[in-house]
């Protein structure tokens, strides 16, 4: 309401300036052709007076038309502006407006400005001029001109010094109102500024501060961190999430680089994420520690977002960064977990396989006790022993190596080791899980086949943990076919180079097949198709080929039984980012 108030008064005062100004500046604009045309009155009723005085001096016929034609035109000018003056005319540009003072005048001034046209006009003959001599009258007229010519032109001068009054009290009018009109705006506007402007600014300031305060405690609320730096990566702005992860006071940071803060292995992914920030750029993870690396060590996703100025020139970087440190410490405690789970998955496939390789070991320390008791046979004997003693000191060595080699193989896959990637033959891991369940397949009366591609590059892989794969479908390919008869209770495992990076393991058996949803949910946590299973084998399975790179996929054959096959990468570096972060991981706990 009072911006409209201000902006009427405004109004008003234009109104005003031009209804009381505007008057004034046309009275100014018509005061010099007053004036002009005052004073050229005086020099006209002079030249007259010349005029009449040539006439009476003239002493040809033509030289007295000539003059009286001169006098005729004079007399006509003169009579012109003496009235215009008085009356007004608006090709003379005189308005015929005059002060009292400049009445009395011309009404004192009349007299002798009638007496002189009156002469004027008799020494002009009406019906004509042929030039004839002045007669006696004619020479009285002049001697009147003569007479009223000298009155007439002081007279005269003190109404041109009137009207040269006149127009100084209009422009002193002029300049009055001006300044009385300029005190009036002045006035109005302090008013304004005092009631409008400086209560309006007073309220944006409040509104201002108010806004940018609720814009300070949502930036220093937030759970992100946040930084502002410029082009060289100096930090301007930093809010209090940032100062809480690494360390220091929003002082500190002012002027700082902000890749300092960056730990120097995550250096190039910072730099490398400016360097690709666009509105749709991903976040980035970095490990955020303090200066020089002092301090804890912060987990976090980062992103940034480029900052122009009005004319689109890039100034810096926004640079948000959430703190991961939980996230990541429970996919560790999940990784460790896990670990923990897999290798109890072991410790049960072992349990299962501990009859056979109990009746395995067993062979090996029967055939040691039964030779070891030939030798002491033939010591007790009289005769030499030498070349009698050495077959069975041989096999006596052959079925220890033997029944170590059990024990070895059985204590690899039993023991709980950190994830090592080393390159391995893929045919011998599965001769290796062979030799672990072949007692148990001749138990359960099973026939493994084996069908093994010979040209198969070393994988990249954890051969603990791709034998823990191959011992969990091998155990389930047992189970399947033991409702079978003997003779059909068959297992074929085979190898082969599904692509240029990629191999292939195939586990097929000869069972029921999968039943129902069981192909598609049979690799899911705590999903069993067995009633004493707990449905963590095959998830395990899943967990360990994907950390390779791999797949693993179970089908029903054509004629009878499920297969179960799965992929390895051949690629170092696909499973060495993977089980390599596991490691970095582990330390940094």
């Amino acid at each position: 309401m009072r911006s409209w108030t201000a902006l009427a008064i405004v109004a008003v005062l234009l109104v005003f300036h031009q209804v009381l100004l505007q008057p004034a500046l046309i009275r100014l604009e018509t005061d010099a052709p007053v004036i002009n045309i005052a004073g050229r009155q005086r020099m006209l009723s002079q030249k007259l007076a010349k005029t009449v005085l040539a006439l009476q001096t003239s002493q040809t016929p033509q030289a007295r038309v000539d003059r009286r034609l001169e006098l005729s035109a004079i007399a006509s000018e003169w009579t012109r502006a003496h009235r215009g003056l008085q009356h007004g005319d608006s090709e003379l540009r005189l308005p015929g407006e005059n002060s009292a003072e400049v009445i009395a005048a011309f009404a004192k001034i009349e007299p002798d400005f009638l007496a002189i046209l009156s002469a004027a006009k008799e020494l002009i003959p009406p019906g004509g001029d042929d030039g004839q001599e002045l007669t006696p009258s004619q020479h009285a007229a002049i001697d009147r001109v003569m007479a009223h010519e000298d009155r007439f032109l002081q007279q005269m001068q003190a109404l041109v010094g009137l009207y040269d009054s006149n127009a100084r009290g209009h422009v002193w009018q002029l300049q009055s109102l001006g300044w009385g009109i300029v005190a009036t705006i002045l006035t109005v506007l302090i008013a304004i500024q005092w009631l409008v402007v400086r209560p309006a600014v007073a309220a944006v300031g409040q509104s201002f501060a108010t806004s940018d305060a609720e814009y300070r405690r949502l930036v220093e609320s937030m759970s992100e961190g946040l930084i502002v730096h410029d082009g060289v990566g100096r930090i301007q702005f930093a809010n209090r999430r940032f100062c809480e992860i690494v360390g220091l006071s929003v002082e500190t940071l002012l002027g700082l680089r902000a890749a300092q803060f960056v730990v120097e292995a995550d250096r190039s992914r910072y730099f490398q994420l400016l360097t690709d920030s666009t509105e749709s750029s991903d976040p980035v993870e970095l490990a955020l520690t303090g200066i020089g690396g002092a301090g804890k060590r912060t987990e976090s996703m980062a992103s940034a977002q480029p900052l122009f100025d009005d004319q689109g020139t890039q100034q810096g970087f926004l640079l948000v960064v959430t703190d991961i440190t939980a996230r990541k410490q429970a996919e560790r405690r999940s990784r460790d977990l896990l670990d923990q789970l897999t290798h109890a998955d072991r410790l049960k496939s072992m349990g299962e396989l501990a009859a056979g390789l109990a009746h395995e070991v067993n062979q090996p320390l029967a055939a040691i006790a039964n030779y070891a008791s030939s030798c002491l046979k033939l010591l007790e004997s009289d005769g030499p022993a030498g070349e009698s003693l050495q077959v069975p000191v041989q096999r006596i060595l052959s079925a220890a190596i033997r029944g170590g080699e059990i024990i070895r193989r059985a204590r690899r896959f039993s023991q709980r080791k950190p994830h090592e990637v080393q390159f391995e033959s893929l045919n011998d891991l599965v001769r290796d899980v062979e030799q672990l369940c072949r007692p148990e397949a001749e138990r359960r009366e099973v026939t493994i086949e084996f069908v093994l591609a010979a040209d198969l590059p070393l994988l990249p892989v954890d051969g603990i943990q791709v034998q823990q794969v191959l011992t969990n479908l091998i155990q389930n390919a047992f189970v399947a076919v033991e409702s079978n008869s003997v003779q059909d209770r068959r297992i074929r495992i085979s190898t082969e180079l599904a692509a240029p990076e990629f191999a292939r393991v195939s586990v097929r058996d000869s069972g029921t097949g999968l039943v129902g949803s069981d192909a598609e949910r049979v690799f899911e946590p705590f999903y069993s198709t067995r009633s004493d299973g707990l449905g963590l084998g095959l998830a395990i399975a899943r967990n360990i080929v994907e950390a390779h790179g791999g797949t693993i996929e179970a089908f029903n054959n054509g004629d009878c039984g499920a297969t179960f096959r799965f992929t390895l990468s051949t690629q170092p570096q696909s499973v060495e980012a993977i089980l390599s972060e596991a490691r970095e991981e582990s330390v940094h706990v």
